[in-house]
C-alpha cells in the first residue's frame, strides 16, 4: 500500500514494523478505519500547532479627511495641517488657520502623514470647523509633547548653530564628559 508521509505515520502506529506489513498484506478492518480520511484530519487536529490569528497589518497612516499632516514643502513648511479634502491620488486640499496655513491643494509626496486624526470631521468643512476640531482634538499640545516634534526640534536648533556655538556645545560636553569620568572612577575604587 502506498502511504503519504501522514499515512506511514499512522501506519507506523497501526504496526507496520511487522512481517504482513512487510510483506504487503492488506490492513485489517480495525486498521482500515484508523487510516479513513477523517481519522486521518482528526489526527492532525491532534498533532497540529495551534494557530491563533495575528494582525499583520503594519501600516496604519491612510489618507482620509481629518488626518493631520506635517509639511515639508513650500512657505508653511514644518507647520501641520489638515486633510480636509481628497482630490485625486497625487493631491488633496488641507487646511489649519491654527498654525497660519492656508487653504490648499497640497500634494502628497510635500507632505508627511503623522498618527494624529480629528475624528468626526466633514468632508470639505469650511476654514472655522477645521480650527474648532483642530483645537478641540488638542492636536497642537499632543504634537508638542511627541518625541518626533522634540527631535525636530532639536534637529532644527543644532542646524541652526554658529561655529561660536558649536565650539561651545564641545566645550559642555567635554565638561560633561570629565564629571561622568571623575564620578566612575570614584565608584571603581
Amino acid at each position: 500500500m502506498q502511504f503519504g508521509r501522514l499515512g506511514r505515520a499512522m501506519s507506523d502506529e497501526l504496526g507496520a514494523g511487522t512481517k504482513e506489513a512487510a510483506e504487503g498484506a492488506s490492513p485489517t478492518r480495525s486498521q482500515q478505519h484508523l487510516l479513513s480520511p477523517s481519522s486521518i484530519s482528526r489526527h492532525i487536529l491532534k498533532t497540529s500547532i495551534p494557530v491563533t490569528m495575528v494582525n499583520t497589518q503594519s501600516f496604519k497612516r491612510y489618507v482620509e479627511v481629518g488626518r493631520v499632516a506635517l509639511l515639508n514643502k513650500g512657505e508653511s513648511a514644518g507647520q501641520l495641517a489638515v486633510i480636509v479634502e481628497i482630490i485625486d491620488h497625487n493631491r488633496a486640499i488641507i487646511d489649519n488657520p491654527s498654525a497660519g496655513v492656508v487653504r490648499q491643494a497640497y500634494q502628497y509626496r510635500d507632505l508627511t502623514l503623522t498618527p494624529y486624526v480629528i475624528k468626526g470631521l466633514p468632508r470639505a468643512a469650511g476654514t472655522s470647523a477645521v480650527k474648532r476640531a483642530f483645537e478641540k482634538a488638542g492636536v497642537a499640545e499632543k504634537w508638542a509633547n511627541s518625541s518626533w516634534s522634540k527631535k525636530r526640534a532639536a534637529s532644527t536648533a543644532r542646524r541652526e548653530l554658529t561655529d561660536f556655538g558649536r565650539f561651545e556645545l564641545r566645550a559642555l560636553k567635554a565638561e560633561r564628559r570629565n564629571v561622568l569620568g571623575a564620578a566612575a572612577k570614584k565608584t571603581k575604587a
